[in-house]
């Protein structure tokens, strides 16, 4: 996967995350490339998402490291009329117009270049005799050079704080994304290349995501006695299931990372379970084997 593969990878998160109500993406830009005038700027994302818990998740922030912590500011403006055409949106004592201007394209120049460089500024203009629409106003009168035609001047006066990026760290070298939450990492990982081109990958990517996020909160007995059996089986390639007496616990292999799902197998007969991903198998084994003591 070269640079530009990642960076549409990390787009495709972040749109995924902004979905969900309990994300909140940071660095994220959209895509504003425009084929019909050749400009390409495809989406990007720094790779940092807030969740509601508290959680930081950083996919490949090497280039947003700069951002940790960092407030997001917005521009406070100001606008005054222009003092140098009195709001007109005129040059003042300018002789032509764009009718003039091309009726005579050689001494409108000459005039233009003075105006805008000074006497004797040694400037010349590679096209004489074509004269550009663009410094004129919808009139044909020469736009003012200080407000270009507005009328009115926009200044920035200040900044105000709308927003700050979390703080987050950024891992060692050969591990793509990480999880980390009041400064602790919680987990870590390599490999983005499973994800190109493939959401289905992407949604289950976050899933796992949570469901760290989940364990790393969740209670691990449950509020009152246990008095059933639960067995944790190697479900697929990817996945583990908890089969037995779950109801009593639901909540708990939920809080896991769980998802119930009535229509499981074992051993070629149907069986309702909770399936996890097999990034959780430590987190649900321990707590299988803590609730079956």
């Amino acid at each position: 996967m070269d640079y530009h593969d990642k960076r549409d990878v990390k787009a495709k998160i972040a749109e995924a995350l902004m979905t969900k109500p309990e994300w909140k993406v940071y660095g994220y830009k959209e895509n504003t490339s425009d084929p019909m005038t050749d400009y390409y700027n495809p989406a990007s994302w720094g790779g940092v998402a807030l969740h509601q818990s508290g959680a930081v998740l950083c996919v490949d922030v090497y280039f947003a490291q700069d951002s940790s912590g960092k407030e997001i500011t917005q521009e406070v403006t100001e606008t005054k009329p222009c003092s140098h055409c009195l709001e007109t949106g005129e040059e003042p004592g300018f002789p032509y117009t764009l009718e003039t201007a091309r009726q005579n394209p050689a001494e409108y120049h000459k005039v233009q270049i003075e105006l805008e460089h000074g006497p004797n500024s040694g400037v010349q203009n590679l096209f004489n005799n074509v004269v550009s629409p663009i410094p004129f106003n919808g009139n044909g009168t020469y736009k003012c050079r200080k407000c270009w035609g507005k009328g009115s001047i926009t200044s920035t006066v200040s900044h105000e704080k709308i927003d700050q990026w979390p703080t987050f760290t950024n891992v060692d070298k050969g591990y793509s994304w990480h999880i980390e939450k009041d400064g602790k990492i919680i987990k870590k990982g390599k490999g983005l290349n499973r994800l190109y081109r493939d959401h289905e990958a992407i949604e289950t990517f976050i899933v796992d995501i949570l469901a760290i996020i989940n364990a790393g909160d969740a209670p691990i007995t449950p509020s009152e006695p246990f008095t059933g059996t639960l067995e944790v089986v190697d479900y697929s390639e990817k996945a583990i299931a908890v089969f037995g007496d779950t109801k009593e616990v639901k909540d708990q292999l939920k809080s896991l990372g769980g998802r119930f799902n009535p229509h499981l197998k074992r051993n070629d007969v149907k069986e309702a379970g909770w399936i996890f991903s097999k990034r959780m198998t430590e987190k649900v084994a321990e707590f299988v084997s803590s609730v079956n003591q």
